[in-house]
């Protein structure tokens, strides 16, 4: 079962230009997010997906909105949604860090200072807005996931084009800086995920999915988000296809008791990872 929450709303400082429920679908890279984003925009009531916060996607309006600040942002977002459709953005937080620091002319910012600023910037969209948490329960598959994209340069696999991914073959005995980079890697996905919940915990309406339960039961776990989203019941499909081959089945095996290890020291040593928040 997925997370819902619903609670009283009691933000006072709704911008009375706001759009009515935008979706915002907050998570990690290699979550799942684009997948679940095209989704949803096939069941009509929704925009074409935009990626918020970030800068190198931004459309020249977006652009020099993000320069004028948070308010005038997210009012140019508004600008490019279709008459009668809603908002549907991804958030991912390396984005949305940039943003902040980047908007209030700095280079490092307090965690928690971060944490109150992160919070704020997804108000501005609204008392009404409807957030999806997108989780992965198996961080270290989407730690591989993620070192994988980054040396290929694969971010998607589109289903019409399964067969055509690069060849990637490393040793899979993979030496010990290679490890070490997937682990670094695992450690800032678990604690971007410790930022989103921070984030996330006293918003209004949320909905904690896991990328998992979206692989074992697509249809369901879509229909039980689009009623939840109050979007047409409609049969969609997913645009893009899980990553995984016999190659990252082996690594992530081969890494999973040091990484279990690392994991419970980790989880002794500190209950709360601060992340870095400097550009």
């Amino acid at each position: 079962m997925e997370q819902i929450r619903t609670m009283p709303n009691s933000d006072s400082t709704f911008h009375p230009d706001q759009i009515d429920e935008p979706i915002l679908l907050c998570g990690t890279p290699r979550s799942g997010s684009w997948m679940l984003a095209w989704a949803l925009a096939a069941s009509l009531d929704a925009a074409q997906p935009i990626e918020a916060f970030n800068d190198s996607m931004a459309s020249e309006v977006q652009h020099t909105a993000m320069e004028r600040g948070l308010f005038e942002y997210t009012s140019g977002l508004r600008a490019e949604v279709p008459s009668g459709k809603r908002l549907l953005a991804k958030v991912h937080f390396d984005d949305l860090r940039k943003f902040i620091l980047r908007s209030n002319g700095v280079q490092w910012m307090s965690h928690d200072d971060l944490l109150f600023k992160a919070a704020s910037a997804i108000r501005t969209f609204g008392p009404t807005t409807k957030v999806v948490h997108l989780m992965r329960r198996d961080t270290l598959r989407q730690g591989v996931s993620l070192w994988r994209a980054r040396l290929t340069g694969e971010w998607e696999l589109y289903v019409d084009a399964a067969q055509s991914r690069t060849s990637f073959d490393p040793p899979i005995a993979l030496a010990l800086q290679d490890r070490q980079t997937v682990f670094a890697i695992c450690d800032d996905l678990l604690g971007q995920d410790e930022f989103w919940r921070s984030v996330l915990c006293e918003m209004p309406h949320v909905f904690v999915m896991h990328y998992e339960c979206l692989l074992s039961d697509w249809s369901r776990s879509i229909l039980g988000l689009q009623k939840w989203l109050d979007l047409p019941d409609v049969a969609v499909v997913p645009f893009t296809v899980q990553q995984s081959d016999s190659w990252s089945d082996t690594v992530v095996e081969a890494l999973r008791e040091p990484w279990k290890q690392r994991y419970v020291a980790r989880q002794h040593t500190r209950s709360a990872r601060p992340l870095e928040s400097h550009q």
